[in-house]
């Protein structure tokens, strides 16, 4: 199945797509991203894919194969971004949390995470 997704306001990058999550398949370049930032930031928290795992094991809230996005250049994973709610007070609370690759392409990509990933989904579209 291949997923082509439509996110308004994407900067005119040559090769820049953008998909759902694959699953388990995503958490080794979802570790190499964090890693990357962790780095750029002189951080020195190493993240390893059993983290990634159970973070994804005890999601609430969240449904990664609809609440995460993925920002590809030719094929290269350079971002991801999850989306989740919490309830407080009877309201819900929409919070949402992303990662880009350090690099030139990050502040180009930036933008695009800071749009809800709920509303880029109304206009998905899922080929197989």
């Amino acid at each position: 199945m291949t997923s082509e997704l439509c996110v308004p306001g994407a900067p005119a990058i040559p090769g820049l797509t953008f998909r759902r999550f694959r699953g388990e398949a995503d958490y080794p370049v979802m570790v190499a991203i964090l890693d990357a930032c962790n780095n750029a930031d002189y951080l020195e928290y190493i993240n390893t894919l059993e983290d990634i795992a159970s973070v994804f094991a005890h999601l609430t809230n969240c449904d990664p194969y609809r609440d995460m996005l993925f920002a590809e250049v030719h094929g290269e994973t350079v971002a991801f971004s999850r989306v989740w709610w919490i309830e407080e007070n009877a309201a819900h609370i929409h919070s949402q949390a992303g990662s880009s690759a350090p690099g030139p392409l990050a502040r180009s990509t930036a933008p695009w995470r800071c749009s809800p990933v709920p509303a880029m989904s109304r206009c998905a579209t899922i080929s197989r």
